[in-house]
């Protein structure tokens, strides 16, 4: 199948797969389940992996919401059958290693009697290193001292030693040229996708931005300087961009990590206008990032923007930011009743009460624990003394209503989140 034409099934698919949420909203299930369907053979005639994989996901939602039970549960066997093939592809084209929130906000949400049991996990806090101490430590980076070695040689040595010295050294010097040169060619031969798989084994926060930002630089050699126009449309859809989009996107996390914020927003801001429909979802990452930077301006009209959101990390931000605007006020208490309302298990693991997981989840779904999960894990930092406090009051009586089988689980998240 060429590009041009793998890139018009894709926005088929992407048409039908729109139409099947809209009417999801709207309670339009028999409608929902039609238009899913179609999708999901025009994703499996045209061998759209990914598309595939959200097709049965959202297929199997709208199925149980239907009160389809067993077929809901076939869809969602098929789904994770090819759940691996998946994610492997994805290591191996240096893409992410887990689901955006954006390909993944249409999957089920998780029945809150069906899930994890939290008593179960729960432990005194973990003495691993929590995302407030390496956020912290980022700023505390290891000067790197550069040894230079200057020698003094010849001297004391004669005209016509000093003469062979001087051969040997300036051969030596273009054998040193010469290899550079050569390093320098290898260097420019590497790919993009080379790139972004050698950042998946660095841990230093500069080595891997540094890392993708050669990776964009090769794959900015590989598809032309003027691939903005010329992908205008279908920067996501074209595959031989893609390399390029999720180099940009990660090098944009790591930006925010090394505190530099302006120039991650300006990546972030960047993707979004090449790629309305954000399958990257990065305007999620976007929202706390504005908040963390002070740009409050801008983060109302994103939010604005994207006010139908029920995303977690878009739900709390904005009670977080509304809280530092307005204090304890209806409106922030509002808002964060109502990010709980989405997701309450956020407060559960932003207590640090329960243990958490060493990677961020493979799979996130709207209102479940790995949503939870993986907020907490990227932006706990966020959330200071007093705005944990200040949860903890608003959301007391919403904590025992909705872990009423758990009391004690929800004393010490209390505890834990006033730091009593």
């Amino acid at each position: 199948m060429t590009i041009e034409t793998k890139s018009k099934s894709q926005r088929n698919w992407t048409e039908q797969f729109d139409s099947a949420q809209k009417h999801k909203q709207n309670r339009k299930y028999k409608k929902a389940l039609q238009a899913l369907e179609e999708a999901l053979a025009l994703a499996r005639k045209h061998s759209l992996t990914e598309e595939t994989f959200l097709s049965l996901k959202a297929l199997a939602d709208v199925q149980r919401l239907n009160g389809h039970l067993k077929q809901a549960g076939r869809a969602e066997e098929e789904a994770l059958a090819m759940s691996s093939q998946l994610f492997a592809v994805r290591a191996a084209s240096g893409g992410e290693t887990a689901l955006t929130i954006a390909e993944s906000k249409d999957l089920p949400e998780d029945d809150r009697e069906n899930a994890n049991d939290l008593k179960s996990n729960r432990q005194a806090k973990s003495s691993k290193k929590s995302d407030k101490d390496k956020k912290h430590d980022k700023t505390e980076k290891v000067e790197k001292v550069k040894k230079s070695e200057k020698t003094d040689k010849g001297k004391k040595e004669t005209k016509s030693v000093k003469g062979e010295t001087g051969k040997k050294s300036d051969k030596k010097a273009k054998s040193t040229k010469e290899e550079t040169r050569q390093n320098d060619s290898a260097e420019d031969k590497k790919s993009c996708r080379y790139y972004l798989e050698k950042a998946n084994s660095i841990n230093d926060f500069e080595e891997r931005a540094d890392c993708f930002r050669k990776a964009i630089k090769a794959g900015r050699k590989e598809v032309g300087k003027d691939w903005e126009k010329k992908y205008a449309g279908v920067h996501w859809l074209a595959l031989e961009t893609r390399p390029i989009m999720q180099a940009m996107a990660c090098l944009a996390r790591e930006l925010r990590w090394l505190d530099e914020l302006d120039e991650a927003i300006e990546i972030y801001e960047t993707l979004l206008a090449l790629n309305p429909n954000d399958n990257q979802g990065v305007r999620y990452d976007l929202a706390p990032c504005l908040f963390e930077a002070g740009k409050y301006e801008a983060l109302e009209a994103h939010l604005r923007k994207y006010g139908s959101e029920s995303a977690a990390i878009f739900l709390y931000t904005r009670a977080l930011y509304l809280f530092q605007k307005t204090g304890n006020s209806k409106e922030a208490r509002d808002a964060l009743q109502r990010a709980f309302k989405r997701n309450a298990y956020v407060p559960i693991f932003l207590s640090d009460v329960v243990e958490m997981p060493d990677e961020r989840p493979s799979f996130i779904g709207i209102g479940d624990e790995n949503e939870a999960l993986s907020y907490v894990m990227e932006y706990s930092y966020l959330w200071e003394p007093e705005q944990t406090a200040w949860l903890a009051n608003t959301l007391e009586k919403d904590l025992y209503k909705s872990f009423a089988d758990d009391p004690e689980l929800v004393s010490d998240v209390l505890k834990e989140l006033r730091l009593e």
